[in-house]
């Protein structure tokens, strides 16, 4: 196979001449050697496969090449947005049965590139899995887990971690583990304020995800190398003004730093100082000004407030 050795590759069982062709010219790509007669030769092929693929869809020719893209080859980069395209084609054209091998690999690498993209791009692809939704629960499994992915991304972080439950209860049910602890621990992520409740809820599921490995040793081979996330971190600042905290981007990306600010409405109670993002404050009745995090707080401060409130 012309992919690197870590590479899957679904075997096409002749459902046609079309897709028979199709194979050939893919295990015609070659690996060796780096040179310009290859590389031209690789995108010549890939430019006809993908031709006859618009015309006569196919699932296992989908797959390939969706690995093709998110491993490269000689004369084609990695491109986490094509293979994703041809992974959700995947999806689009398999028939119930089709698939059960390459299932964990396939959720396994989407669930990686959608890491990676751009939130626009993740959104329709979500909406793609969402329309193609029948009756498979590993589908819907990974259309939930890109949805609470594109909301985890806009910050609507409520939705998200809801989100995130209803696709860590899919894959419990269909016993894909992995998928689940991604979803438990981005949910706990989620819900952390600082730098040291965010090493804490990483370095327990690590230990989560050592044993899972440990337990089942086949589960690395769902993966194949490509995608490579760097570490997480999480904390948060307040600005006086949003302008200072959109400005914080640039300062960012000039000290080469990877990701962006994102700005929440982070609610301060005006008696204890408490900061909740999620929880709804309570507000006074007659300015709608001071925020509380509890009736008890709102009595408390009212000696104080009540030389203010209009």
């Amino acid at each position: 196979m012309a992919f690197h050795d870590k590479a899957k590759k679904i075997n096409v069982s002749s459902n046609g001449p079309r897709e028979s062709h199709m194979d050939k010219l893919l295990l015609k790509l070659k690996r060796t050697p780096d040179n310009r007669n290859t590389r031209r030769q690789n995108r010549r092929l890939i430019h006809k496969i993908t031709e006859k693929l618009e015309r006569t869809p196919s699932f296992a020719i989908s797959f390939n090449l969706g690995e093709l893209y998110y491993n490269g080859i000689v004369g084609i980069s990695p491109d986490f947005s094509q293979a994703m395209e041809y992974y959700v084609k995947t999806w689009e054209t398999m028939v119930t049965g089709q698939t059960d091998d390459i299932i964990k690999i396939l959720n396994n690498n989407m669930d990686e590139i959608s890491y990676v993209i751009e939130t626009k791009v993740l959104h329709g692809f979500a909406d793609r899995l969402h329309a193609a939704y029948k009756t498979n629960d590993q589908l819907k499994l990974i259309a939930t887990m890109f949805s609470a992915r594109v909301a985890d991304k806009e910050s609507d972080f409520k939705k998200a971690i809801e989100l995130y439950r209803i696709a860590k209860a899919i894959a419990v049910s269909v016993g894909d583990k992995n998928l689940a602890l991604v979803c438990s621990k981005r949910k706990a992520i989620l819900k952390t304020f600082d730098q040291h409740q965010l090493d804490s809820v990483i370095e327990k599921y690590n230990v989560h995800r050592e044993k899972l490995n440990t337990n089942d040793p086949l589960r690395m081979e769902c993966s194949t190398p490509g995608v490579s996330k760097g570490p997480e971190c999480r904390g948060m600042a307040f600005f006086q003004t949003k302008e200072d905290a959109e400005n914080i981007n640039n300062k960012l990306e000039e000290l080469g730093c990877i990701g962006k600010v994102s700005t929440i409405q982070v609610h301060s109670c005006a008696n204890c100082g408490k900061h909740d993002f999620e929880k709804i404050f309570k507000v006074c009745s007659k300015c709608r000004n001071p925020k509380y995090c509890s009736k008890e707080c709102q009595r408390e401060n009212w000696n104080e407030h009540k030389h203010h409130c209009c």
